[in-house]
């Protein structure tokens, strides 16, 4: 298909939501599973970065965003970790609450932390914003093993707060950390289509979405843990808590499960939680883990059209690279990160 026929019909779907925003005709979840599919089957076609560009324009009418994020996000909730110990963290924290909040005044949220070091500056302010603060026990850290040193507190944290979430009636969750920012509106329209688009109506639906932002392709079961959405019951599972002994043990038993993995790349905390989530499922012995991790059980979100940033970058661009500079030998031990569009060809709508 040339590129501009391709453009000529992305021209023609904005006013065909212009026109069912202001005059209601059409459901607007409707069209943006049209949206999504469309741009699934250009994928192969025009390139990443054309269709991208294509699909998920950033100048999406207001009018159906906010729309379309309030139908679907009726029982949503937020949980939110990490560390909050210095005033830079805790300000770029209270800015995104700030935010969510004028998006979704009513949306569940809740923090959920063992460290209290900026106490007096920020927990009233979060319970003024309608925010639930949870402090735990400190499970402590795991040692020797300097990249997962603070995975207890990791999973314990996340499995509070989304414990918390299901107490309240929360169905879908998305749970982040605190140096994460995104559009809340675009992340619920995304996720609502696009998991859809993948799995229907199912109501054993249960996949978890990660965002693209630090997914990398080499990093086998390492969806990243900046971010994750989806079923209440689904997430509680993979943040099954664990204590140093009972670590160890799930460690040994992927290592021993999962012949192909190295110690040096289970000690990185997403590819021990999802591979642990792997081994606790009985696969058949020709089925392949790895690719049945991304074909039924977790999918992609485009980070530039969820808006996802960090703390320790810039901000995205639509239609911008990657701005975190790693460094090029690291770069190419994980293979770069793992777009949506490379995630939409191995569920087999991009080819």
């Amino acid at each position: 298909m040339p590129v501009a026929s391709i453009v000529a019909m992305r021209q023609m779907f904005r006013i065909i939501i212009k026109r069912s925003t202001a005059e209601r005709r059409w459901p607007a979840f409707s069209l943006w599973k049209l949206i999504v599919s469309i741009h699934a089957k250009v994928v192969s076609r025009v390139g990443a970065e054309v269709s991208y560009k294509l699909w998920f324009p950033a100048e999406m009418p207001s009018g159906l965003e906010k729309s379309t994020s309030q139908a679907l996000g009726a029982n949503w909730g937020l949980a939110f970790q990490g560390p909050l110990t210095d005033i830079a963290g805790v300000n770029y924290f209270l800015d995104l609450v700030s935010v969510l909040r004028a998006q979704h005044p009513d949306i569940p949220i809740v923090y959920t932390t063992s460290e209290f070091k900026q106490a007096p500056l920020f927990v009233s302010q979060l319970a003024g914003m309608g925010v639930e603060v949870v402090e735990i026990p400190d499970p402590g850290e795991i040692t020797g093993h300097s990249t997962s040193k603070n995975l207890l507190r990791q999973i314990s944290s996340c499995w509070h707060g989304l414990s918390y979430l299901k107490t309240v009636g929360v169905e879908t969750a998305v749970r982040a950390r605190t140096d994460q920012k995104w559009d809340l509106n675009r992340l619920i329209v995304g996720f609502s289509a696009i998991s859809r688009l993948v799995d229907g109506q199912s109501e054993g639906n249960s996949r978890i979405f990660g965002s693209s932002l630090n997914t990398f392709k080499r990093r086998p079961f390492g969806v990243s843990d900046m971010l994750l959405v989806g079923d209440i019951g689904q997430l509680i599972s993979f943040f099954k808590p664990c204590d140093v002994e009972s670590y160890l043990e799930h460690r040994s038993a992927v290592l021993e499960r999962f012949t192909f993995l190295s110690p040096f790349e289970v000690d990185a905390p997403e590819i021990f939680l999802g591979a642990r989530f792997m081994a606790s499922l009985a696969l058949e012995s020709h089925e392949d883990p790895v690719a049945l991790f991304w074909e039924r059980y977790f999918g992609i979100l485009p980070a530039t059209f969820i808006s996802h940033s960090w703390q320790r970058q810039q901000p995205w661009q639509h239609g911008s690279s990657h701005l975190w500079d790693r460094p090029q030998s690291l770069r190419s031990l994980i293979g770069g990160e793992m777009t949506f569009e490379e995630w939409l060809i191995v569920v087999g709508l991009g080819a």
